[in-house]
């Protein structure tokens, strides 16, 4: 028996892995099918263990995905047994998804979702969608070679044609598993729904791959893509960037701009931040490397923020505009960002009008939304931005030649495909390796540059009115949409749950108090862990809790809520000069110096209700009265114009130590001695 289940896991891994390694070919498709029906296999079949599941598809990851090892050794600049060692921790926590939607599809099918044949696709699509992963790849995925079978992603995205296929597939099974003693209506109802599934689904894709094929579009607008296979620099030195642009610059030029409406470079194409030069400097670039100035220019580049960072951008120049600047919001996981960037994108930085390009072209202005290389691979993201910018194409911009000689390149196009669909827009692709190409909103390439060619080649891009397709709509509701579906099918498990876990919280007082503790000191560390490892996601849910009304978050100290007061205090100057402060989180924010500092301040504000008085004032006297060797510390920074003669504290408590008490209210007058 042991050795069947380990055959079975080995041909699981097998069809799983060779399924995404070979997404975009032909044999994927069937592949797929097989991995729906190797999931309908482990959900029904309670002898396959959790701990066998979780080590199948351990395996399948490195079957799949082994480029990442190489990819990782090149875009990283790190050693072999380092690349494999982070990818083996990848694959330990992808697999996790598989363990969740095993686990979720037994329990599943005790419910109702059973008798339609529904258990093993809602199983899935909630692990598919609800299970945070780094890299954002679908069971559907493996469709792509057949455009017409994933049109029905403009109405539920990738996961839901991969709930499609899911269900497809156990409809399939669950007629072929019929008993004999099953009555003739059960059997005619599931033969009636599998067959009536198919005719909508065939029917839906058929209508919709021709009516977005781009035939009936009126206005097209004809850029040049231009592919120079440039490799990648590890130490870019200004010489090498140069040496790069130039290529671009020629290829361009050879092909000349007469009947274009713009040129596009891809990501990476113009390494030097152009944008930050002066005058001078620009001047002279200009002349070293020509830049197409008849008409708009898009390429992809490095522009200087403040601190000097180095920020991934698309930049469109146009004769008599503003130059524009798209950032790069959604960083490589692991490599250029952190692994919570392609789900809490807008938390930082939501989207907005502001990120599209207006192209003015012979047939009238267009909205081009750019996205830079990874951003494509994130569905929600790409959507959300083409809703708000009532985009009318798409383009993105990718430099792939960290990737050459492996599966990546090919795979990120497969997912390009997809976002097409779901916003039923053109997307132009500009690769710096290749492959370049043009995808309708229909999911069909038009245009191809072959991966490693060097080129130059005007497209054709038809357009239509900007869409608004139900999945972009839908798109942010689809994880709460999931959860309350299985919560309804598993409404009688979660009551038992919840009883269970009553009575285990009053027999485990004790431990559920260490719990808490241990909860609080992991909320409160969150703020500077964020702060030190350059999460800002997590240092604002840190922020977020500390800021919050919650009276114990770090907050009770003899009863009184220290962080939850309302504190204000009024300067009087020796002029009578009168001033006014509520004192808030962005007012220590705005204090010059390092943490503590701000802190060392924050005690009198804080703690004046709990610590005696000779501990606290000296801190006021020194901020706003000074001393005879030493000026006032922080009355610059609350730009007060006149030397401070008392300052009255005020301190009102907002939440009360026990509900029947009342918020009390202290106040504290300082006279100023000495001299300023």
């Amino acid at each position: 028996m042991k050795d069947n289940l380990s055959i079975q896991a080995a041909l699981i891994a097998l069809v799983w892995g060779s399924a995404f390694y070979f997404l975009g070919s032909q044999i994927a498709a069937p592949l797929g099918v097989l991995a729906a029906l190797s999931l309908i296999f482990l959900a029904r079949r309670s002898t396959f263990s959790l701990r066998r599941v979780y080590w199948t598809f351990f395996i399948a990851h490195f079957l799949g995905y082994s480029w990442f090892i190489p990819a990782f050794q090149n875009f990283a600049g790190i050693s072999f047994p380092v690349a494999l060692l982070g990818f083996s921790a990848f694959a330990l926590y992808g697999s996790l998804q598989f363990l969740l939607f095993v686990w979720l599809g037994r329990r599943l099918a005790e419910s109702a979702a059973r008798k339609l044949s529904l258990d093993v696709a809602v199983s899935w699509s909630f692990a598919e969608v609800i299970f945070f992963k780094p890299f954002d790849w679908y069971l559907a995925h493996t469709l792509t070679a057949f455009p017409a079978l994933l049109q029905t992603a403009d109405l539920f995205g990738a996961a839901g044609v991969g709930f499609l296929l899911i269900w497809i597939s156990t409809l399939a099974w669950d007629c072929v598993a019929l008993r004999a003693s099953e009555s003739f209506f059960k059997k005619s109802a599931r033969i009636g729904a599998l067959l009536s599934l198919c005719a909508v689904a065939v029917c839906y894709g058929a209508h919709a791959f021709s009516a977005y094929a781009g035939r009936e579009a009126t206005t097209h607008a004809r850029a040049l893509l231009v592919q120079s296979n440039a490799a990648p620099v590890p130490r870019l030195t200004q010489a090498d960037a140069r040496g790069i642009a130039q290529q671009y610059s020629k290829l361009t030029a050879a092909y000349g701009v007469k009947g274009l409406d713009f040129v596009a470079w891809p990501e990476s194409s113009v390494m030097e931040p152009i944008l930050s030069f002066s005058p001078a400097e620009e001047e002279a670039f200009r002349k070293e490397v020509p830049l197409p100035d008849s008409l708009p220019f898009l390429f992809g580049t490095r522009r200087i923020e403040q601190h000097d960072d180095l920020i991934n951008s698309v930049v469109m120049l146009a004769p008599g505009a503003t130059p524009r600047a798209y950032d790069k919001k959604i960083s490589f996981p692991l490599a250029e960002g952190n692994l919570l960037d392609g789900i809490l994108y807008w938390l930082s930085d939501p989207p907005g009008n502001g990120d599209f390009f207006e192209i003015k072209t012979a047939q009238g202005p267009i909205r081009a939304l750019p996205i830079i290389c990874f951003e494509s691979t994130m569905s929600g993201y790409v959507a959300s931005r083409a809703r708000s910018s009532r985009a009318q194409i798409l383009i993105e911009f990718s430099n792939l030649n960290w990737f050459s000689g492996t599966r990546a390149a090919r795979q990120h196009e497969v997912i390009s495909v997809w976002r097409s669909i779901e916003n039923r827009l053109p997307l132009l692709r500009i690769i710096n390796s290749g492959p370049s190409s043009l995808i309708l909103a229909n999911g069909e390439q038009t245009f191809r540059i072959p991966e490693g060619e060097i080129h130059a080649a005007p497209v054709d891009i038809p357009y239509l009115a900007s869409t608004s397709t139900p999945y972009q709509r839908l798109c942010p509701f689809l994880p709460w949409l999931l959860a309350l579906t299985v919560a309804v099918l598993l409404r009688s498990e979660i009551a038992n749950g919840c009883s269970r876990l009553k009575s285990f919280c009053r027999n485990k007082t004790k431990e559920i108090t260490r719990a808490k503790a241990a909860l609080l000191l992991i909320v409160g560390l969150l703020c500077p862990i964020g702060q030190y490892f350059k999460l800002p996601q997590i240092a604002l849910w840190g922020l977020s809790s500390g800021a919050s009304p919650n009276p114990f978050v770090f907050n009770t100290l003899e009863g009184i809520n220290y962080w939850a007061h309302e504190v204000s205090f009024d300067l009087l100057g020796k002029n009578l000069t009168k001033a006014h402060h509520a004192i808030s989180a962005h007012t220590f924010a705005q204090l010059p110096g390092p943490h503590l500092y701000h802190m060392a301040y924050a005690i009198p504000f804080a703690f004046a209700p709990v610590y005696p008085r000779e501990y606290w004032e000296p801190v006021l006297q020194k901020a706003f009265c000074g001393s005879s060797t030493s000026p006032p510390t922080l009355l610059s920074d609350f730009n007060f114009p006149d030397q401070v003669a008392s300052l009255k504290l005020v301190i009102k408590e907002r939440y009360p130590a026990s509900p029947e008490a009342q918020p009390r209210t202290w106040e504290y007058r300082i006279v100023c001695r000495g001299k300023q």
